[in-house]
């Protein structure tokens, strides 16, 4: 959603104090990465500025050194071997405080996501369970309502500012507590970002994850029977083994992903992306495959038996079909050989 579109979007029955915190949230959502970026540009040009600066003054002091050297006879090389145990140390030092300004970063970045994942969780357990009793559970609301309007800006802020373990963090909490259900989400994660988050073996059945971006996210051995996927973006994503069984994974954008092994039994497929996948030894019986792209895809050892919507072009645009099962229940290879043999007959008569 753009920065209009959310402005002009208002859920139904905020209360003043809901919609000065709302305000505060979105603003901070849309303008927090524009901020880092711009910091960030300014920091690498400040110290590029710095570099030229002391290349500059080293230069100059190294002819300044070569014109008094020539006077008093001294060479280049006795200037160098007087220069470089002081050069050594400096530039190990250089390096040693380099890599404890990084750690010292690292670990206070760390400890930064930390104390966001921990605040966003108590402030969404005290919506769920509130406090006050005059307060409306979380539990009661519906997307477009003021609390489920708060609580979504909450999850997109704390979520664009977390690695991928911790925002697996996130949605395994709001799975388990019920605000993510296929067919009565209370909480909705439309263009929520999930990138590289680490939810393998992750139980998310019947979870609506509709429209999220997921892009090279861990899901191997995932559970996501009956989820809904559909328009989920999950570009370079390791989906091994993953129960897809009955999901909705329309129009969904799945290119480069691994999914080999995967079960995608009875899937609603149509119209997604799954252009040069690998998709080896995977189970697509009875799925819907109505206008899915799998141009480059790796269908060698796949189950297609009873798919809907595969066309000749579909299959011609694969990577490879070595020992799949076609829709009809026929292997690849004996396929391609009643049609040499139908070729041959036409070309005998």
């Amino acid at each position: 959603m753009d920065r209009q579109e959310h402005s002009n979007w208002q859920p139904d029955g905020w209360t003043p104090g809901q919609e000065k915190e709302i305000t505060w949230i979105k603003e901070q959502y849309f303008w927090q990465n524009e901020l880092e970026e711009k910091t960030s540009r300014f920091l690498t040009s400040v110290k590029r500025i710095l570099w030229a600066v002391l290349i500059g003054i080293a230069l100059v002091g190294l002819i300044l050194l070569i014109l008094i050297g020539y006077r008093f006879a001294i060479t280049l090389w006795d200037w160098l071997n007087l220069l470089i145990v002081p050069v050594v140390l400096a530039v190990g030092g250089y390096l040693f405080n380099n890599s404890q300004n990084k750690t010292t970063q690292a670990a206070a970045n760390r400890r930064a996501q930390d104390e966001a994942l921990q605040a966003y969780l108590d402030n969404m357990s005290d919506m769920l369970i509130p406090k006050d009793s005059d307060q409306l559970s979380l539990y009661k609301s519906h997307p477009g309502a003021a609390s489920s309007s708060v609580a979504r800006a909450r999850t997109l802020t704390v979520l664009s500012s977390l690695d991928g373990d911790r925002r697996a963090h996130v949605v395994r909490f709001l799975h388990e507590v019920g605000l993510i259900t296929k067919g009565n989400p209370i909480l909705d994660l439309r263009g929520a970002v999930l990138r590289e988050a680490n939810l393998k073996g992750a139980d998310l059945s019947r979870a609506n994850l509709s429209q999220a971006n997921l892009s090279g996210a861990d899901l191997r051995w995932a559970f996501l029977f009956l989820a809904d996927l559909s328009r989920v973006k999950i570009l370079e994503g390791n989906l091994l083994e993953a129960d897809l069984r009955e999901s909705n994974l329309s129009a969904a954008v799945l290119g480069l992903s691994n999914l080999s092994g995967a079960n995608l039994s009875g899937a609603d497929l149509r119209r997604a992306r799954l252009n040069n996948s690998n998709l080896q030894d995977a189970d697509l019986s009875g799925a819907n495959l109505s206008q899915t792209n799998l141009s480059g895809a790796n269908l060698s050892g796949a189950d297609l038996s009873d798919a809907a919507g595969v066309t000749k072009k579909q299959l011609e645009q694969a990577k490879s079909l070595k020992g799949a099962t076609l829709p009809n229940g026929q292997k690849y290879e004996d396929w391609l050989k009643e049609r040499e043999g139908r070729e041959d007959d036409g070309g005998n008569k």
